[in-house]
Formats: C-alpha cells, structure tokens, sequence
C-alpha cells in the first residue's frame, strides 16, 4: 500500500492506494475535514466497513495502535451526514479530480514542472497522451449522461427509477438512501410502517416530495410525502449503482446495465 496526501482547503487528508489501485481514506482526516466533532463517534455510526491498517502492511509510518481506514462508499455516507456547507464541494472535488486521477496513477498527483527542454517535450508528448484518453472519457460520460436523460422520467420515484438499473433489490432503494442520508423515518415508532421524508440537504437538489392526504375508514387521516426523484438525483442515484452503494438482489449476476423505459407497470 502506498499513501499519498492532499489537501482540501487547508484540511489535509491522507488517500491510500491499495495493491488492487483501490483508494482508501484516513477516517479521521475525512471526520475532521467534514466538521465532525467526534471523529470516532462518526466514524462508528456511519461506516460500515473501517478496516484498520497495520504497519508490516505499509511502506509508510502507520501507528502502533493502528490508522482507521474506510473505502470510497464509507466516505460519501460521511459526506452525506455532514453539516458542513461546504460537504457537497468536498464530494464534487474528490470525484471530480482525486479519484479520477489515483485510479488513473495509483496516486494523487501535483502539478510537474519540467527542467529541462527535452523533459518538457516528454512532458507535452505525455499530457496529449493523456488529453486523448480523456476526451474519450468524456465522450463516453456525455453519452451516459444522455441515456440516462432519455431513461429518466418526470414524476418517478427512487424506487421506479431503479426497476430499470440491473440486479436492483428495488424492495430496499429506499433503506439504501436512508443509510446514505437522502431520507429519515418519520414515523411515530420503530414498530410503525416507515413513513420516508427527504432531509433537507438534499431537498430540490436530488429529490422532492408530494403530499398526499390518506383517509381510511375507521382511522385517522394523515398525509403521506411521495418521493420524486430529480434528474440530478437520477445521475447520482446511477453513480451509487455504479460504485455498489445500492442494496442489491442476491441473484444478480455482477453486470451493470440498465433497461429502457418501456412504458410499463411504474408502481412503486
């Protein structure tokens, strides 16, 4: 394993590359940059899977006591928790440039400056190298983007949406945003059917809700919220799929893929 630092807005925090080029993150570093009080305290309510990093496992200084890691999906449920403002520009940066760039290197990489004429040639010959594959990456990112624009459809829930994502447990979408943050449980007590309300960090940004007032005979009214997805909820729902953050059927068989609308049956 070898460990690389980088800094978000003064907050340095460690990124460890595994031997399979997975990154894995210093738990507390991410705590900390993300306003956690408790770091530990967070670390145990929203992680799922700490692993802890022992020296005869590294190339570099680790602790006696060990260093509390967590892998990329443990990361965004901090992130999700957070109450920081500035959560979401952390998670945008980390997708957008960190991890693109450890799964491109095996590391994070500054800025090189050349020294000489012929390193500068390498250098420019290597970024056009690398401007290529990248212009492939986003044309194959736009056309994903496209499709799930043509797949998306307006008024949808969680749920519906992902009947069309391959190997979805669409019984659990609403548990697996629940543990990510998107939804709390508004209902009376545990023993109460859940009752999912979208938290506001969220709100307008990935989901809406739709009131619905429900009268039964011999019982009280209430009003029931409907979730309805938004189409930057839509894109973000696929990268959880992607990077296995959804509940899953037991039967899947590993391929991601997603069926077109086909216009029929949309109850969740």
């Amino acid at each position: 394993m070898t460990m690389t630092p980088f800094c978000f807005k003064g907050a340095d925090v460690r990124v460890i590359t595994d031997e399979a080029g997975d990154p894995w993150f210093v738990a507390m570093d991410v705590a900390l940059t993300l306003g956690y009080s408790n770091t530990s305290d967070a670390v145990a309510r929203h992680c799922k899977a700490v692993q802890i990093l022992k020296s005869q496992n590294a190339t570099f200084e680790v602790p006696n006591r060990g260093l509390q890691i967590i892998p990329e999906r443990d990361l965004y449920r901090l992130i999700m928790n957070s109450q920081l403002d500035s959560a979401q520009e952390f998670e945008e940066w980390v997708v957008a440039e960190v991890l693109p760039t450890i799964r491109k290197t095996g590391s994070y990489s500054r800025p090189i400056i050349p020294q000489s004429l012929p390193d500068a040639l390498r250098l420019a010959a290597d970024l056009a190298e690398e401007n290529g594959k990248l212009a492939l990456a986003n044309e194959h990112q736009a056309q994903t983007i496209a499709s799930l624009e043509s797949l998306f459809m307006t008024g949808e829930t969680p749920t519906q949406f992902c009947k069309r994502l391959r190997g979805v447990n669409v019984s659990k979408v609403n548990r697996s945003l629940l543990v990510l943050g998107w939804l709390f449980d508004s209902a009376a007590d545990d023993r109460s059917k859940p009752r999912y309300r979208v938290a506001s960090r969220v709100r307008d940004r990935y989901l809406t809700e739709r009131p619905r007032k429900i009268s039964t005979e011999g019982a009280d009214s209430f009003v029931r919220y409907d979730l309805i997805l938004l189409l930057r909820g839509a894109k973000r729902l696929h990268e959880l799929y992607m990077t296995g953050q959804l509940i899953m059927k037991a039967s899947w068989d590993g391929i991601f893929t997603h069926a077109k609308y086909s216009g029929g049956d949309r109850d969740e």
